[in-house]
């Protein structure tokens, strides 16, 4: 069981070893809307949605929707 408890804290630190999901995680903290991420990186979408399901997949970011917008 203490392994699995270990392996979380692996996927966390990881999703978090990148810069660019730093920035993403300080932003959304606010609770901003994902398409500010666009203007504020000079990432494609494609990329940024590949760092957002890392963050998504270790727990970090919790997503919601209100209509068309995901918060």
């Amino acid at each position: 069981m203490e392994y699995i408890k270990i392996d979380k804290k692996v996927k966390v630190l990881k999703a978090l070893a990148d810069p660019l999901r730093i920035g993403i995680v300080k932003i959304l903290n606010c609770e901003e809307e994902i398409c500010v991420l666009r203007d504020k990186f000079d990432v494609k979408q494609s990329n940024l949605s590949q760092h957002l399901n890392i963050l998504k997949e270790a727990d970090i970011l919790d997503t919601r929707k209100d209509a068309a917008w995901v918060f």
